[in-house]
C-alpha cells in the first residue's frame, strides 16, 4: 500500500501527531523500527517520539548480529547472537532480562539431554548456556568452557544431563570451579585404562555436585599427573562416584585439600582403591566402598569405610571411623592417633595390625573391635602406647589372638584394653618369642588389662618365650605383678636406703665386694628412710660379692638384725609408721 495516498492513513496520522503534541513536554530521541499491528494493513516509519511510547498490540526490534556503536545511556537493541534485549547503562550493555553479564568468570554448560535443550538442524542448543555438549566427546566441550576462563580462574557450571566422555577433562588453571546441579549432572566416562575422567594440573580448585561413572577400570578425579608436585589447597566434595565392574582408584589427590561428603560404590570382588592421598589433607564424611591409603599428617574422620581396608602412614589422625567387612586399619609408620574407631566384621584380616620399621610412637585407644579375624597384630613397633580398646570375639579366622604381639618390638604399653572371647581356643595376650636384634621382643608392659577367655587361665597371657627368656615383660595386672628392679651401689657405711623419693619395690645392693652397715643399732641413723604410702612393699637382696647388715631400730622392726650376702632377700611393708620383716631367705 502506498502510505502517501491512502486517505485513512492520513487521517490516522493527523489524529497521531495532534495527540504526541497534546501530552508530552519531555523529548528523548530513541530511534525505533516498528509496527502498528493494530492497522488493518501493515504500518510501517522511523520516527522520533517524544518522552514515552505506548504500544498496545507488538513491539518489533530489528535483531542486530553487534551492539550499536558509540551508544548513548538509554539506547536499546535485540541482540542476535545471544536473544537478549539489552540497553547501555552509561558503562555497559545490561540484558533487559535481569541476568548479569557472566561472561567474566561463569560459563554454563549444558548437557544434550538437559531441560530446555533442543535440536536446530541437527545441533543441540539450549538457551540457558553458554555452551551445549552435542551427546558425544563432550569433554571437548566442558574443556571449551574452562580454557574460556581468565588467567584468575572462575565457574564452570554443568547443568543436569549426562556428559560422555571419551577422554580426561584437564582442569588447568588455578582457582577454577567445577560444579554440577547434584546427582543429576553425571559425566559418563569411556575413557581408555587407568585415564582419569578430570585431572587436576593447578591449584585450589573445586569440584561438587557432580556423579562420576564408568564402567571398567576406573579413575574418576586425579591430580598426580601435574609436573613436579601434585595438586594443592582443593575442595572435592559432594561427590557420587559409580562403577559397574572393578576401579582402581577413585580419587588421587595430593597435598592439603579437603574431601568431603564423597559416596563411593563398587561391587567388583577385587582389590581397588577409593582414595589415595599424601600428605597434610581432611578426609571427612565421606562412604567409600574401597581402600583407604594415607601418606602423612592427613586426618581422617567420621566417614563409613568398607570392602578394603586402611592404610596408613605416618603422623596421622584416624579418629571416629567405621570400618566394616574390610581390611581393618593398617599402620605403617609412626606418631599416629588411631582413636574412638568402630571396626568390625573383618572376617579375614585384624581389626588393627601395627609393623613396620618406622612404626613407633604410635597411640591406639578407645576403639572397639568385635566380629574380626583377629584382634591386633603388633610387630616391629616400638614405643607405642596401646590403651582403653575393646577386644570382642576377634576370632572369625584362624590367627586365634586378640592381642599378638609379635617379634621385633620392644617399650609398648597394653593398658586398661577390655578383652572377651567365648571360643575357648583364642588368647587375650600373646607374646611370641624374641631373640636378638632385629627379631627382639622385649621391656613391654601389660597394665590393668581386663581379660575373660573362655579357655580359661591359660589362654588369659600367655607368654611363648617361656622362663628364662630375655623378653623383660613387665606386668601389673590381677594375674601377675612385677616388681621393678633397682641396683643401689653402697660406698661407705653407716648408708641409709631411700625408698620414697625414688620408689622401687625390689633393690639389689651392690658393695664392691665390701662389707656395709645400713643404719645404726642405736637408731641414730635410719636403715630406710619412711616409705611413701601405706602397704609398700620392699625386697631387699644381698649383694653378688660382700655382704649388707641392716641394723633393727629406729623405723625398721626386725626380728633381730639380718645380715645380706649373694641372693639372700629381705622383704618388708611399711605400716605408716615403720617398715615391718614379712620375710627373710637365707640362700
Amino acid at each position: 500500500m502506498n502510505t502517501k495516498d491512502s486517505p485513512k492513513f492520513q487521517s490516522i496520522s493527523t489524529r497521531f501527531a495532534r495527540q504526541i503534541s497534546a501530552n508530552f513536554c519531555k523529548f528523548l530521541s530513541i530511534s525505533i523500527f516498528f509496527y502498528l499491528l493494530s492497522l488493518p494493513n501493515v504500518f510501517s516509519a522511523q520516527l522520533t517520539v517524544p518522552d514515552s511510547l505506548i504500544a498496545k498490540r507488538t513491539l518489533y526490534l530489528v535483531p542486530q548480529a553487534s551492539a550499536p556503536s558509540s551508544p548513548q545511556a538509554g539506547r536499546i537493541y535485540y541482540d542476535d547472537s545471544e536473544n537478549a534485549v539489552k540497553y547501555w547503562d552509561g558503562s555497559r550493555w545490561v540484558s533487559l532480562s535481569g541476568e548479569e553479564d557472566r561472561s567474566v568468570a561463569t560459563v554454563i554448560v549444558a548437557a544434550s539431554d538437559s531441560l530446555d535443550t533442543y535440536d536446530d538442524a541437527g545441533t543441540k542448543k539450549n538457551d540457558k548456556a553458554d555452551l551445549t555438549c552435542q551427546g558425544a566427546n563432550d569433554e571437548v566441550t566442558i574443556q571449551q568452557a574452562i580454557d574460556s576462563l581468565g588467567s584468575s580462574g572462575g565457574a564452570v557450571y554443568l547443568l543436569e544431563g549426562t556428559y560422555n566422555l571419551s577422554d580426561t577433562v584437564n582442569i588447568s588453571k588455578d582457582n577454577v570451579s567445577l560444579i554440577g546441579q547434584g546427582r543429576g549432572t553425571v559425566l559418563s566416562m569411556s575413557t581408555s585404562g587407568h585415564d582419569p575422567g578430570v585431572r587436576i594440573l593447578k591449584d585450589r580448585v573445586l569440584i561438587s555436585q557432580i556423579k562420576i561413572e564408568k564402567a571398567g577400570l576406573f579413575h574418576a578425579i586425579s591430580s598426580w599427573m601435574k609436573a613436579g608436585l601434585g595438586a594443592d589447597y582443593c575442595v572435592i566434595k559432594n561427590l557420587w562416584l559409580e562403577t559397574n565392574n572393578d576401579c582402581w582408584i577413585a580419587i588421587n589427590i595430593d597435598s592439603h585439600n579437603i574431601i568431603s561428603q564423597v559416596h563411593f560404590y563398587d561391587p567388583g570382588p577385587f582389590y581397588f582403591r577409593a582414595l589415595t592421598v599424601a600428605s597434610d589433607n581432611i578426609i571427612s564424611n565421606n562412604i567409600l566402598r574401597g581402600a583407604v591409603s594415607l601418606g602423612e599428617n592427613n586426618i581422617l574422620s567420621a566417614n563409613l569405610l568398607s570392602k578394603e581396608g586402611v592404610n596408613v602412614g605416618g603422623k596421622n589422625i584416624i579418629l571416629g571411623n567405621i570400618i566394616k567387612e574390610a581390611g581393618g586399619v593398617m599402620i605403617g609408620g609412626g606418631y599416629n592417633n588411631i582413636a574412638a574407631n568402630l571396626i568390625y566384621n573383618c572376617p579375614d584380616n585384624w581389626g588393627i595390625q601395627s609393623g613396620g620399621s618406622l612404626c613407633e610412637a604410635d597411640l591406639v585407644s578407645s576403639n572397639l573391635l568385635y566380629d574380626n579375624g583377629g584382634g591386633m597384630l603388633i610387630f616391629w613397633t616400638n614405643n607405642s602406647l596401646f590403651t582403653g580398646n575393646m577386644f570382642y570375639n576377634n576370632n572369625k579366622y584362624t590367627f586365634k589372638k586378640e592381642i599378638y604381639q609379635l617379634c621385633g618390638s620392644y617399650n609398648n604399653l597394653y593398658s586398661f584394653n577390655y578383652i572377651y572371647d567365648s571360643d575357648a581356643s583364642v588368647y587375650g595376650i600373646y607374646i611370641d618369642w624374641g631373640s636378638s636384634d632385629p627379631w627382639e621382643n622385649k621391656g613391654h608392659y601389660l597394665a590393668g588389662n581386663f581379660i575373660d577367655t573362655a579357655g580359661g587361665d591359660n589362654y588369659k597371657i600367655y607368654d611363648e618365650s617361656g622362663a628364662g627368656s630375655a623378653l623383660d615383660i613387665t606386668y601389673t595386672q590381677k594375674e601377675k605383678i612385677t616388681i621393678e628392679r633397682q641396683i643401689v651401689t653402697l660406698s661407705s657405711s653407716p648408708a641409709t636406703l631411700e625408698a620414697a623419693v625414688t620408689p622401687r619395690g625390689y633393690v639389689v645392693f651392690d658393695t664392691g665386694g665390701n662389707n656395709y652397715d645400713l643404719g645404726t643399732s642405736d637408731g641414730s641413723v635410719n636403715a630406710i628412710n619412711n616409705g611413701k604410702a601405706v602397704g609398700d612393699t620392699l625386697i631387699l637382696e644381698g649383694p653378688s660379692s660382700g655382704s649388707v647388715a641392716v641394723k633393727n631400730g629406729a623405723n625398721v622392726l626386725l626380728n633381730g638384725g639380718t645380715t645380706l650376702s649373694a641372693e639372700d632377700t629381705l622383704t618388708l611393708i611399711w605400716n605408716g609408721a615403720d617398715w615391718m620383716e614379712i620375710a627373710h631367705s637365707n640362700n
